[in-house]
C-alpha cells in the first residue's frame, strides 16, 4: 500500500469538521512533498525527520509572493526565517504523521508492526519577542503616517499603552469612557485569555495630545479598526514594512507585539510600581503572597501613572 492510498483510508475513518480537514489536507500535501507517494512500509525514522526540516523551511502561504506559487516551486527558496511557517505549525505536521502511521496503520488498521515516527521529536523553540529603542518606535510613528490612517492610531495605541494586538482590533466606541473622578479618557477590554486581561487601559495623556481623540470622534463604524479586525495579517504586513531587522541586538523577534515588550520595559525603568504595571497591561499580580487576594482594582488616576512614564524620543 503506498501512502495516498493510506491516507485516503485514513481520513475515511475520521469525522473531521470542514476546516480543521482542509488544515489537515494541507498539511498533508506538504508531507507527501517531501516524503513521496512510497509502500508505506518504507519509510524510516530518518524519512520523517528528514520531511520535518524540509517543511520547516517552507514558506507561509499567505504572503506574497508566496500565495501565488504552486507548492512545488517554493521548495528550495531561501525564505527568510520571519517568513516560514511556525515551529508549532511543523509540529502539527508530526501530529498528523503519527495519526496516520501510529494510530491507524499499526493500531487500527495493524498494516505496519512500528511506525517509522516512533521515538521522532520536534522541538518547539520559545522564540522571545524583542523590544525598540526610543529611536526606533519613533521612527515607526513617523513612517506610520505615509499608511493608510487607522493604521498610524493602530501603532500608536500598541506604542503608548502597550494593549495586544488583538486587543486593539477589537476596540468599538462603546468601549471607550471618561473617568469621572480623575476626568481621565480610557478604554475597556471586555474579555481576554485570563481574567486579568479583562481591565481598564487609561490614555497617556501624549496620546490624547497628539490628536487620538479627534480621530476616534470621526469613526462612524462601531468598530475602531474594522481592517485590522476583519484582516489581523494586515497589521503584521503594514508593521513589517516599517522595520528593517527581524530581530534585535539579543536575537529577539521584533514585530508589533514587540511594542508591548519595549512600553512594559519602559514603565518599569521609570520605577512605577510592578503591581501597577501588571493591571495596566492586564497579567496576572504576583508577588505579594496572600496580600494579592486582598488588593482590589487600582483606579484609573494611579494607574494613568503606568502610560504617562513612557515617551520616546521627539
Amino acid at each position: 500500500m503506498k501512502l495516498t492510498e493510506a491516507w485516503d483510508r485514513y481520513i475515511k475513518s475520521k469525522s473531521w469538521k470542514d476546516k480543521r480537514r482542509k488544515n489537515v489536507e494541507q498539511m498533508f500535501l506538504n508531507i507527501l512533498l517531501f516524503l513521496g507517494d512510497q509502500p508505506v512500509d518504507s519509510y524510516r525514522q530518518e524519512d520523517i525527520e528528514q520531511a520535518l526540516s524540509s517543511i520547516a523551511k517552507l514558506p507561509q502561504r499567505n504572503r506574497k509572493p508566496y500565495s501565488s506559487m504552486l507548492l512545488e516551486d517554493t521548495v528550495g527558496l531561501d525564505v527568510p526565517p520571519e517568513q516560514r511557517i511556525s515551529d508549532k505549525t511543523v509540529k502539527e505536521h508530526l501530529k498528523v504523521m503519527i495519526g496516520l502511521f501510529s494510530e491507524y496503520l499499526v493500531k487500527k488498521a495493524k498494516i505496519l508492526s512500528s511506525s517509522p515516527t516512533d521515538r521522532v521529536k520536534y522541538k518547539v523553540e520559545v522564540k522571545r519577542f524583542g523590544a525598540f529603542s526610543d529611536l526606533e518606535v519613533t521612527e515607526i510613528l513617523r513612517d506610520a503616517k505615509t499608511k493608510p490612517e487607522w493604521f498610524y492610531w493602530f501603532a500608536m495605541l500598541g506604542a503608548y499603552t502597550g494593549a495586544r494586538r488583538s486587543e486593539i482590533a477589537g476596540l468599538t466606541r462603546a468601549d471607550f469612557g471618561v473617568c469621572s473622578d480623575s476626568k481621565r479618557t480610557y478604554f475597556r477590554i471586555t474579555e481576554g485569555k485570563t481574567s486579568s486581561a479583562v481591565r481598564i487601559v487609561p490614555l497617556s495623556r501624549e496620546l490624547m495630545e497628539s490628536g487620538f481623540l479627534k480621530y476616534l470622534g470621526s469613526i462612524e463604524q462601531e468598530r475602531i479598526f474594522e481592517t485590522a479586525y476583519r484582516n489581523p495579517n494586515r497589521v503584521t504586513d503594514l508593521f513589517g514594512s516599517l522595520i528593517t531587522n527581524a530581530t534585535d541586538a539579543y536575537g529577539d523577534r521584533l514585530v508589533f507585539h514587540s511594542l508591548r515588550h519595549t512600553f512594559i520595559t519602559k514603565a518599569r525603568m521609570a520605577g512605577v510600581s510592578t503591581s501597577l504595571v501588571q493591571q495596566y497591561v492586564g497579567h496576572s499580580m504576583t508577588g505579594g503572597g496572600v496580600t494579592d487576594r486582598y488588593t482590589h482594582r487600582y483606579t484609573v488616576e494611579r494607574l494613568a501613572e503606568v502610560c504617562d512614564s513612557v515617551n520616546y524620543l521627539a
